[in-house]
């Protein structure tokens, strides 16, 4: 059992943050490890997250053998004041709770029940949905209004299913006002679905213009949007129909989310998977932005270094991405720089308008469940190389990463680690 002195922050896992959550060590799952949640603006996807995630209240209980089948048990207590939001929102003259809403409130205590589970935490970027061709019965008996002082969520598990891709839990449900029962639906069910943030955090900025022309591989665009896919959305979206084995799973290469994301589009690239060391190549559009953080929030008004180098790296990820075969799709695979080298020749300014990066793919070789990539590139401004360099990533699997002995320490090294 756990209760609400073990230190449930509601809050923070409504705003997307797991860390200090969960707190109590009396899980026999993997709670605290958990990554990201999908609770806050996927839980309600018709009301805003910041309205959402006021249903709930406080966490009291939540007993994983618990309730009258030993299925499990969640208690959710929500004060009630009269200058609630809903209240306003109700019929004129007539202020009070919709049922709708503690049926909105009774999902949103089944998705942390099923988040507190660590279900979420391989599957980031996913929602939760009610379960469909599913008849639910709502009974209301009671209300909450401005009087009213506290509402009560309780959740009795009866079924729950973790073992398929789509994690479902239905439970009996019931809400209490000021100990009144109001609310009750047997057997509501929610349950956890796969998808991408690109397709409900719609934004003009992923049909941004192009200053130069966009590549087509196998008859797919590499614009803008694509890009923004290969961060945030449906890996077909980002590299066409060969890639639908990656969609199957729950995790793909994938190049940072924005503001970290240093790519635009893709001027030209070359894939030839006969002999894919000799032409694999790609040229990687940056249009610089005066007003990124990158130039306003450094020291000088020259890009920073840190993100010059992730400018320069970026493309060998999605080029390896690109060249990645289907039957790579079961590894899930991690991806991983490993060393590099290379040059600065100038510092880059805000009016220097776009960046080329040009990759060639120097070699690549497959062990067991990893790959080494090494890669040749230069930055170009126009026709002036202002940055080049040679580097090699990894792609590796969960297993084959873990098993990774990192670099062996010297003699001296490991004299001064003992020390210290």
């Amino acid at each position: 059992m756990v209760n609400e002195a073990d230190g449930f922050d509601r809050l923070g896992i409504m705003q997307g943050s797991s860390e200090g959550t969960f707190l109590v060590a009396h899980f026999t799952t993997d709670l605290i490890a958990m990554e990201k949640n999908v609770v806050g603006a996927r839980m309600a996807q018709h009301i805003d997250s910041s309205i959402a995630r006021d249903l709930l209240g406080a966490v009291t209980h939540l007993e994983l053998q618990g309730g009258h089948a030993q299925r499990g048990y969640l208690r959710a207590v929500r004060p009630l004041a009269p200058d609630d939001w809903f209240f306003a929102g109700h019929f004129k003259n007539d202020p009070c709770m919709p049922g709708t809403l503690m049926a909105e409130g009774c999902l949103q205590a089944l998705a942390f029940y099923i988040a507190a589970l660590g279900m979420t935490r391989e599957r980031d970027g996913w929602r939760f949905e009610p379960v469909p061709e599913t008849q639910y019965k709502f009974v209301c008996r009671g209300q909450a209004t401005p009087r009213s002082r506290e509402l009560v969520y309780e959740l009795f598990i009866d079924e729950a299913a973790f073992s398929g891709d789509e994690p479902t839990v239905f439970a009996h449900v019931l809400c209490t006002v000021d100990g009144l029962k109001s609310f009750h639906c047997e057997r509501l069910g929610l349950r956890l679905v796969k998808d991408y943030p690109m397709t409900s955090q719609r934004s003009v900025e992923w049909q941004r213009p192009t200053r130069l022309p966009t590549a087509m591989l196998d008859g797919h665009r590499f614009d803008h949007r694509s890009i923004v896919a290969c961060a945030l959305g449906d890996p077909i979206a980002a590299f066409g129909e060969r890639f639908r084995p990656f969609a199957k799973n729950l995790r793909c290469s994938r190049l940072p989310n924005p503001p970290y994301l240093f790519c635009t589009h893709v001027a030209h690239a070359d894939r030839t998977l006969e002999h894919p060391q000799v032409k694999a190549s790609v040229d990687m559009v940056y249009d610089l932005d005066a007003a990124a953080w990158y130039f306003t929030e450094h020291s000088h008004p020259v890009m920073a270094l840190c993100a010059l180098l992730e400018m320069a790296l970026q493309p060998c990820g999605w080029l390896s991405s690109l060249m990645l075969e289907p039957e790579f799709a079961a590894w899930q695979p991690l991806f991983r720089n490993l060393d590099g080298i290379g040059t600065l020749h100038r510092e880059i300014q805000p009016d220097d308008g776009s960046v080329i990066t040009r990759v060639q793919m120097r070699s690549r070789v497959v062990l067991g469940e990893q790959v080494i990539w090494r890669f040749k590139l230069v930055c170009m401004i126009g026709t002036e190389c202002v940055f080049e360099c040679a580097t090699s990533f990894g792609s590796f699997s969960p297993r084959a990463l873990a098993e990774t002995k990192g670099m062996i320490p010297s003699a001296s090294e490991s004299v001064a680690a003992m020390a210290s």
